[in-house]
């Protein structure tokens, strides 16, 4: 609650017709100033508003037009300015908050404080937000800090983005966000590159980095209120920074009053699937609060046989433990069982040659991958005296696997159907725990009259593994017809012979110190030195592996940031690139050298309207020296064996454009394209100047554009991704006569168009029905020589979707 708002107090008495925080409105607000905008919406939804007049000078909005809660709409006038609401007793009141984000030099977050129905302590939280523009981001080590004040480029998808798109699970998200290329994309295997290198940089909730993350990228995001992408190397927090990008997956938080929230939806392949979220105060004075979320999905696929279910549960409490100090813990379950696509799928070739249909698959009904996942975690958010800012994460993931599966070895005959067959069926049953600590300590201090700040941050983290291998007498063999391919004739397994025992141990530890110094009001350099340690221990069988551990320190982040005008800035930055080759071995025994490198970024960007619209464009470059490569196996130790030549990198450079946010009242709109051009250099590389990746393509666009009616409580909705061919690459293959056979193959270009129909039924209900694939387009979501890596999008769509909010 305001405990004060300073100033004469221009007071506008307008009696309350009903019970407004829970009304939904058809509100009409002209753009112009938010005095005036505030009037209006006062005279409109017949509250009182009690503000200081003098807060409200110097800040314009665009015009609001819809059906919006009072909450909503307060949230969207408010948005990108300093200023906070409380509604109680038929009464907004209108004053001060926290000061407003700004680089890593200044603040992040103010805990405990709530004002506003529906409000959260997270003051990025964009579940209340209809735009697709967010406030900031808190990934990495830069902290809750504005979109426009990070020198990187930083993409963030909101809930209401979510919601337009029914984006449903991470991998989802992944496909729509900008810059990133899905590279494979199944039940259990989800592959994405960010500037042509692997995405493998995963926190959640900006703490430590997950190890194994393959169960997340498939699960859901009912318990997320945003997914925030740094492309390129990050720097200044974590301790390891991959090549291909940041992912942060940020959970939502209780409010401050209760809330329910149902979605049901259903759609193409038997999809189904239901949202149960429950959010409110525990205590009468607001300073514990909680919420649940719980979520059920079933679908199957385009492709034959295979289908997922998945529920997950999610609980969290939150208090106020003190002024300024803020406490929050809570567990995640997640339970899925599929019956996945083999380990391996069709050559490329083999599709050209068969000319095959989309829906045809090799899944065998026996097949199946089975997680069950359990996350605990605790917060700590302190804001101490004003200059002080104290950040504390930590995450417990356990993940319990068991999948059984049969390799697909031969090569078709693309005339007959032969040549095919099952063979070398597994079961494995893994256990997986990760534990993650991480901490970070800001001080702001005054030098020459600026502000500066120091920043220091710790992480530990351990990843513990076994995985127990299981498998046939070695004769199993079941040769098939492709054209004739019937499922249930493959027979399943016997399994029942321990093969091999797998066991692994991973520790990382790390320490970041950033300076942030203001050189003048206008200009902040910010610098960042880290340190880290990395440790593994593995095991076979019996047998043991030595112990393995590599240190690492460097000057790891400079930038310089620079507000040209009140709408514009420019930024340059560089980021030390590190990715340990631990747990792999050359021939000699020992651990390939680490891959290191730097990252770019120089560009502009643009925000206008209190930031509720954003644009950016940064031209990169990525280098990555001794990048590891297979060229051999080694029966007595599975790491082995690989090389890292001191003459051989990959480097990838090019253009990121992005705009998010609102055109007028009725538009809201995400639309992003990418340039990429990589290719190999040294002298140990097979061909100098040969394309690295690909799979990625040279470019990608992707665009999201929504539009309200006027008139009605109706919304449309189309979206575009388009990418180019991507670059050519060759097949080796041995004949029956024992000749070489050359085949050139690249991944076609392709356009996918999607819609949405959206209609307000009444106060807190709506129907969605969004189509994906309107066009029913054949594409390749992946291309590739080997098996498994050639996908085929899916056809056309549909998805109706019930929200129902109270």
């Amino acid at each position: 609650m305001i405990n004060a708002l300073r100033g004469p107090l221009a007071t506008l008495m307008l009696l309350l017709c009903s019970a407004a925080f829970a009304q939904v409105f058809d509100l009409r607000i002209d753009a112009g100033a938010l005095d005036s905008a505030l009037i209006e919406l006062a005279t409109q939804t017949d509250v009182q508003l009690i503000v200081d007049v003098g807060l409200l000078a110097n800040h314009d909005v665009l015009a609001l037009s819809g059906r919006y809660s009072l909450s909503q709409a307060l949230t969207e006038l408010l948005s990108g300015t300093d200023l906070m609401f409380e509604i109680a007793d038929h009464t907004v009141r209108i004053g001060p908050g926290p000061e407003p984000l700004a680089a890593i030099g200044t603040v992040e977050i103010v805990a405990g404080v709530l004002d506003g129905v529906g409000a959260s302590s997270d003051i990025l939280a964009t579940e209340q937000l209809v735009n697709y523009a967010a406030p900031g981001a808190s990934l990495g080590g830069f902290g809750a800090t504005r979109l426009r004040d990070i020198p990187r480029a930083v993409s963030v998808m909101t809930q209401q983005r979510m919601r337009d798109q029914h984006i449903v699970d991470v991998a989802d998200a992944l496909d729509r966000l900008p810059g990133l290329s899905l590279d494979e994309r199944t039940l259990d295997r989800t592959i994405a590159h960010g500037r042509a290198f692997p995405l493998e940089d995963i926190q959640l909730d900006g703490g430590g980095l997950l190890h194994s993350f393959d169960n997340l990228l498939e699960g859901d995001l009912s318990a997320y209120d945003r997914v925030e992408l740094l492309r390129g190397s990050d720097g200044v927090g974590i301790g390891y920074a991959g090549p291909g990008g940041l992912l942060n997956l940020v959970r939502k938080r209780p409010l401050d009053s209760p809330q329910l929230g149902i979605q049901a939806g259903m759609g193409s392949w038997s999809f189904r699937d239901v949202t149960i979220d429950v959010t409110g105060p525990l205590t009468r004075s607001r300073r514990l609060r909680g919420r649940s979320v719980l979520s059920m999905t079933s679908k199957d696929y385009f492709y034959a046989t295979s289908d997922l279910s998945r529920q997950s549960l999610y609980l969290v409490a939150e208090a106020d433990v003190a002024q300024g100090v803020l406490a929050r813990s809570g567990v995640q379950w997640l339970r899925q069982r599929a019956t996945p696509w083999p380990d391996e799928g069709f050559g490329g070739q083999e599709l050209d040659q068969a000319e095959l249909s989309r829906a045809q698959s090799l899944t065998l009904p026996w097949q199946f991958d089975d997680r069950n996942s359990r996350t605990l975690f605790a917060a700590l958010d302190a804001h101490l005296l004003d200059v002080w800012f104290i950040e504390l994460r930590a995450d417990q993931v356990v993940t319990d696997t068991d999948e059984l599966s049969a390799s697909l070895v031969g090569y078709l005959d693309g005339e007959s159907g032969d040549g095919l067959e099952f063979a070398y069926p597994m079961q494995i049953i893994g256990d997986r725990r990760q534990n993650l600590v991480r901490i970070q300590v800001k001080r702001l201090f005054e030098l020459w009259g600026l502000e500066h700040a120091l920043v220091l941050s710790s992480g530990r983290s351990r990843e513990q593994l076994e995985d127990v291998v299981y498998a046939d007498n070695g004769e199993y063999s079941e040769p098939f017809n492709l054209f004739e391919f019937q499922p249930s004739e493959i027979p399943r397994p016997s399994v029942d012979q321990l093969v091999d025992r797998y066991t692994s141990t991973l520790n990382r530890e790390n320490v970041t110190l950033a300076l942030s110094l203001k050189l003048w009001p206008r200009f902040e350099l910010t610098s960042a030195w880290r340190w880290n340690k990395i440790s593994s221990a593995r095991g076979l069988g019996q047998q043991s592996f030595e112990r393995d551990e590599d240190h690492h320190d460097a000057l790891s982040y400079v930038a310089l940031n620079a507000e040209l005008t009140q709408k514009w800035s420019a930024f340059a930055s560089t980021a030390d690139v590190y990715s340990s080759n631990m747990g792999m071995h050359t021939e000699s025994g020992n651990i390939p050298k680490p891959s290191t490198g730097r990252s770019f970024d120089v560009g502009l960007k643009f925000a206008a309207l209190d930031d509720r619209a954003q644009a950016m464009l940064s031209w990169y470059r990525v280098e990555l020296n001794h990048p590891h490569r297979y060229i051999g196996s080694s029966q007595d130790d599975p790491s082995c064996c690989y090389d890292s030549g001191a003459d051989y990198r990959i480097l990838s450079q090019g253009l990121d454009f992005e705009f998010a946010g609102r055109l007028g009242s009725r538009w809201r709109i995400a639309t992003n394209y990418q340039f990429n051009r990589n290719w190999f250099a040294g002298a140990d590389v097979y061909e100098h100047g040969a394309t690295a990746n690909k799979s990625v393509p040279k470019h990608l666009f992707k665009s999201w554009l929504n539009w309200s009616s006027r008139r009605w409580p109706l919304e449309l909705g189309v979206g575009l991704h388009a990418q180019s061919r991507s670059n050519q690459f060759h097949i080796f293959q041995m004949s029956a006569e024992g000749q070489l056979i050359r085949t050139a193959m690249s991944q076609p270009g392709y356009a996918r168009v999607d819609g949405r129909l959206h209609w307000a039924v009444s106060r807190g209900w709506s129907v969605s029905m969004n189509v994906e694939n309107i066009l029913d387009r054949h594409y390749f979501v992946a291309r590739e020589f080997d098996f498994g890596s050639n996908l085929y999008g899916e056809p056309r769509r549909y998805r109706v979707s019930v929200r129902a909010r109270w």
